[in-house]
Order: structure tokens, then C-alpha cells, then sequence
């Protein structure tokens, strides 16, 4: 029965003065049922997590937000036109930190039983945070929309970080120094596992004999290389520091375990794949025992430096 018919009904009842008849039927088709509140409870670092999870997507509409440390940055660099207000007072702050800023929502509103944990956690914008309330999806009639991929968009995470390390006085902003700070850490960690990843899937390709050696010489190494941030520089950063062990498998295996720069091993591994894509008389030569030996070093070494910062 609609939910407005059982109020006519009651309301009907009442007018025949039938108050226990009233009653009845609101107990049994309208129903209040005392909920317990479940308390919540997440850091600045559950938030963060929560946001890299979804892919900085707002789960309710499948819009993508914007770390909330970026868009304080233009808030000072643009007081005026960028205005921000510390209680986000709407006539005071700039609609881009509504529409933009991300913040845990509860899937199953704490306020009906729902749960802090992370199964009930979503993102979503501040503005949509704000218009679910506590309501359930089904009674706003809204739908989840898939995660999304930090990988494609991390809501501008890098730009924020390096905005801030060209211009440090940022940090003396309370607001952009806390997101900064576990911006930095988190991505850190997301870049780590992201190189980890990379370095499994082509230890397996150089471990295995049968593999074509356009396999091993195709562009996609060098689309992952460039996506990591490794640079093409011909080796010569690290040769200067290693000498022979830039091409040598039996030099770069007296010295591996030295290596600790994530950057300068990848760029070292880039390079090296570029001289069997571009340079040598015969890409083929990459299948040499020699030349496997080499990669499978750096690349098991790069792997092991990724998965301790992960």
C-alpha cells in the first residue's frame, strides 16, 4: 500500500474516533523501528586510501573528483576568485570544493545500522554526501557506479604533489600541508606497487624460451617505462655511477644489490630495451642468453625494491 494511503487511513480511523484501530495499522504497515548507531571512525589516511580504492570516482554518479590539497592551492594562489572557507559555508567557498572534494560516504546509512567498515564505505563528493544524508540508495533511487583506476585518473594526486615541491611555502597552509604529507606517502606506496607489477609481468616474459622476440622488443615495455615516470637516457646516469654493469651481466650481478634508486635502475632497464628496439643490428639479440640474464637481474632487483616500499 502506498505510504500516503496509510496515513488517509489512519487519519480516516481518527476522524471515527477508532483510535486502537489507528494504531494497529500504523504498527503493522508503517513501522518505526529503533535503530542502534554504530559509531565512525576513519583518519585522514582511511580517507585517502578510501579515494585511491575508488579511483577518485564519486561511486553515486561516476564523476571524477579532485584532491582536495590541489584545489586549496588555487584557493591561495586566487583568494578572490577561488574562495574557500574553513565551514564550507556555500555563499563563502568556491562550488568546485562541493562538486570536486571527495569524503567517505556509508552505503547503508550509519544513522539506519549501517556500518563503519570498509565494505560500507564509498566516495563520493561533499555535495552528494550532503543530498544522500541518511537515506538508503534505494529510497533516492540511486545506483553504485564502478571503482575506477588510479592508474587513469588519480584525481590529480602528482600535479597536486608537485605543485606543492616547486613552491614549499604552500606548506605553511595547515590544510595543503596534512594533504600533501599523505598524498606523498600513499602515492608513493600506489607508484611502488604499480612497478612491482610491471616487473612480474616482464620477468615472466624474459623467463620464457619460447617467447617471440617481438614480444620483448614491442612498444608496450616502453608505454609501461614512461607511464613509471623511468627516463630514456642511454644508460649514462648509470653508468656513471656502476660503469660496465650498464650492459654486463657479470658486472651489474657483482654490484646489484647495491642498487636502491627505484628511478635510476628503471631508467637503466628503459634504455637498455631501447638500444634492442632501435639500435641494434638485430632486435633478435635481445633472446641472447647474455642479454636475458641482464634484464632478469634488474628487473628481479627492481622488483624487490618496489615491493619493500609497497
Amino acid at each position: 500500500m502506498d505510504k500516503s494511503e496509510i496515513i488517509k487511513n489512519i487519519a480516516l480511523l481518527l476522524l471515527e474516533n477508532n483510535k486502537p484501530a489507528a494504531k494497529e495499522l500504523l504498527q503493522n504497515q508503517y513501522t518505526h523501528q529503533t535503530t542502534e548507531i554504530h559509531s565512525r571512525s576513519y583518519s585522514l589516511k582511511d580517507k585517502m586510501l578510501q579515494f585511491i580504492t575508488d579511483g577518485f570516482i564519486d561511486r553515486y554518479t561516476g564523476k571524477k573528483l579532485i584532491n582536495p590539497g590541489l584545489l586549496k592551492i588555487i584557493s591561495c594562489y586566487f583568494p578572490n576568485e577561488f574562495p574557500y572557507d574553513p565551514h564550507w559555508k556555500m555563499t563563502k567557498t568556491h562550488p568546485a570544493y562541493w562538486d570536486f572534494v571527495p569524503t567517505i560516504d556509508h552505503i547503508i546509512p550509519i544513522a539506519k545500522g549501517g556500518l563503519d567498515r570498509p565494505e560500507n564505505r564509498v566516495t563520493t563528493s561533499m555535495k552528494n554526501n550532503s543530498i544522500k544524508s541518511n537515506y538508503s540508495l534505494d529510497e533516492i533511487n540511486w545506483n553504485l557506479f564502478p571503482k575506477g583506476n588510479c592508474q587513469e585518473w588519480d584525481g590529480l594526486t602528482q600535479v597536486f604533489i608537485e605543485l606543492v615541491e616547486n613552491d614549499v611555502e604552500l606548506c605553511n597552509d595547515p590544510y595543503i600541508n596534512r594533504w600533501y604529507k599523505i598524498s606523498k606517502n600513499l602515492h608513493s606506496a600506489l607508484i611502488s606497487e604499480k612497478i612491482f607489477i610491471f616487473t612480474r609481468k616482464w620477468i615472466k616474459k624474459f623467463s620464457d624460451k619460447n617467447i617471440n622476440y617481438l614480444e620483448l622488443v614491442d612498444s608496450y615495455f616502453a608505454d609501461d617505462c614512461n607511464s613509471l615516470g623511468f627516463e630514456m637516457d642511454c644508460g649514462k646516469a648509470f653508468q656513471e655511477k656502476y660503469g660496465k654493469a650498464v650492459y654486463n651481466s657479470k658486472e651489474l650481478d657483482l654490484i646489484i644489490d647495491q642498487i636502491s634508486d627505484i628511478s635510476l635502475l628503471g631508467s637503466a632497464i628503459y634504455s637498455r630495451w631501447r638500444y634492442f628496439n632501435h639500435w641494434a643490428y638485430s632486435a633478435e639479440e635481445i633472446l641472447e642468453e647474455e642479454n636475458r640474464k641482464w634484464f632478469l637481474l634488474a628487473l628481479n632487483r627492481l622488483s624487490e625494491l618496489a615491493n619493500h616500499n609497497t
